[in-house]
């Protein structure tokens, strides 16, 4: 299926019956991530998993989106097709979005964040002299207008998320990493159940616990030998984790 947001259709797949529970998937990544997890919910719940703009069916974004604009995606997206107080589980980029929808909405009681991004850590010298190196380079690349320097720049440079994705993904990727929550957590007030891979070098065990800190109602559940994706690399414990907290008993 699929919903307008602006000029963009947005693929999304719906499963199960019951109340409503929304997926978002982390960076790179698209709704087929969640395939073993679903089948776990799907007898008790109406499941809605979302390829966020820009990933997986959905339309590739004209423009750069900054976190806002995936907020308000999820905002639309609640609205328009009537969900009532659903329950939002998201990894990594998910997370961070669902994050900032609690920030800003109280119609969600409750959410599971898994390996969340979200924390913005200060950068080392080290890297912020490569961060500004970048910047030169850049605009030198465009004041001269050489094309092949700046694609070149771009290939070598950041990330490897950052280094696969298209122009307009990269800026929008660079506005989302930007943007740190970390001084907004004390605003939630909704429960939320966080669940962490201990050895996660994305997003490291050590967001879990200032999250954790600064969100009241919240939990955390921690997968000791997992790394940035509990959820594939130890599907069953995720699937007994999530039940549980969902409180279904079959």
């Amino acid at each position: 299926m699929d919903f307008k947001f602006h000029d963009l259709n947005v693929h999304y797949v719906v499963e199960g019956i019951g109340k409503p529970v929304i997926f978002l998937h982390g960076w790179g990544g698209n709704q087929k991530t969640f395939d073993r997890i679903v089948p776990s919910l799907i007898n008790h719940y109406t499941v809605y998993r979302i390829d966020l703009p820009g990933f997986g069916q959905s339309d590739a974004l004209i423009k750069s989106f900054a976190l806002d604009d995936y907020t308000a995606f999820l905002e639309n997206f609640i609205r328009k097709l009537k969900l009532d107080s659903p329950i939002l589980i998201g990894h990594s980029f998910g997370g961070k979005i669902i994050l900032s929808y609690l920030i800003k909405n109280t119609d969600v009681k409750k959410a599971i964040l898994i390996s969340s991004s979200g924390i913005k850590h200060p950068l080392s010298l080290k890297k912020r002299l490569q961060v500004a190196w970048f910047k030169i380079r850049k605009r030198w690349y465009i004041y001269r207008k050489d094309g092949v320097a700046l694609q070149k720049l771009y290939e070598r440079s950041g990330s490897e998320d950052y280094r696969n994705a298209g122009l307009v993904m990269k800026e929008t990727l660079s506005k989302i990493v930007a943007k740190g929550l970390q001084q907004e957590l004390k605003k939630i007030k909704q429960e939320v159940l966080l669940i962490w891979g201990k050895l996660d070098k994305t997003t490291p065990y050590r967001d879990a616990l200032i999250m954790n800190k600064r969100i009241k109602n919240s939990g955390l559940v921690t997968f000791e030998e997992a790394g940035h994706f509990p959820y594939l690399e130890d599907p069953v414990r995720f699937c007994y984790v999530l039940k549980n907290y969902l409180e279904i008993t079959d």
